[in-house]
């Protein structure tokens, strides 16, 4: 990551919550059993807020995002908890059956929000040791969503190779 020395550990920290996260999804994507990725994803939310109250569970995840947590004076939980909610609605669409695309572009762009801004919001809140607002939180946030959408169409060729 091009961030300085002092701030890559936070922003491991949270890439390192939405890989387990995205891997919960996606073993219930990969026909494995949904109720184990919801119990999963509730243990995840449920980690959150312990880390929170300064219970952090005995994870390595969970372990690096309280210090970085720590260090940012909290600043950051909310988007990672977010994050956490919108990959359990995640579990839940790749479920269905038949897969249903977005409704809407604007369905697409709160995805893209939930999934992308969120992990841009919480780096750069962890980091920064701030809450993010105003001209800096839209910038990030358009960011965030336009990388989501990247990844969005850059999956669609796997995902009609599946059938979806």
């Amino acid at each position: 990551l091009a961030l300085p020395a002092r701030h890559r550990a936070s922003a491991f920290a949270v890439r390192a919550l939405n890989a387990r996260l995205v891997d919960a999804v996606d073993r219930a994507h990969a026909g494995g059993d949904a109720g184990a990725a919801r119990l999963r994803l509730a243990w995840w939310r449920e980690a959150m807020a312990r880390i929170y109250d300064g219970r952090t569970p005995d994870d390595p995840v969970c372990r690096a995002i309280s210090v970085a947590l720590a260090a940012a004076g909290g600043n950051g939980i909310e988007h990672m908890s977010a994050l956490v909610e919108t990959r359990e609605r995640d579990v839940e669409q790749v479920t269905a059956s038949p897969l249903v695309p977005p409704a809407s572009v604007q369905a697409l762009v709160d995805y893209a929000d939930g999934t992308h801004g969120m992990l841009m919001r919480a780096t750069a809140e962890l980091t920064s040791g701030t809450a993010v607002s105003g001209e800096a939180n839209r910038a990030i946030t358009q960011a965030g969503i336009g990388a989501g959408i990247a990844t969005v169409l850059r999956g669609t060729a796997r995902h009609l190779g599946q059938g979806l």
